[in-house]
């Protein structure tokens, strides 16, 4: 998965409070609550729509949080498997997020993507196979 354009990520540092990490990135920025609260306390998601990021806060001991500007592709890696079951609508504006906007084109790319993934499952159990039966 790859953003139709690049993007120049942000570094930030650590901020007082969970109020400012959210503010970072911007207005009408959408928090993902629902995966947040997959990945436990202590750990927050925001979904920045105007740059297709992901800002990723970590509470720290002494309260503060230190925050990361991540492209939504980083963000998905991040992510535990199960996050795709538990908050389904937010990890798929994730993957949205990660996908060339064009309508003309998104069919094609989802595809393509789709095949890629398929390739990668009859490997997976190839090796599996393998090491079954060795």
């Amino acid at each position: 998965m790859h953003l139709a354009s690049p993007i120049t990520l942000q570094p930030y540092g650590t901020v007082p409070t969970l109020d400012d990490a959210m503010e970072l990135a911007g207005p009408g920025a959408l928090h993902l609550a629902d995966l947040s609260r997959q990945l436990g306390s202590g750990r927050q998601l925001v979904l920045a729509l105007d740059t297709r990021t992901v800002f990723w806060a970590d509470e720290q001991p002494d309260g503060q949080w230190i925050v990361e500007e991540l492209t939504a592709d980083q963000a998905l890696l991040r992510l535990p498997a199960r996050c795709g079951h538990e908050a389904p609508h937010e990890y798929r504006l994730l993957l949205r997020a990660t996908l060339d906007q064009r309508s003309s084109t998104l069919p094609g790319h989802i595809d393509q993507l789709i095949r890629d993934c398929q390739d990668r499952i009859a490997h997976l159990s190839a090796v599996r196979e393998e090491l079954v039966s060795a």
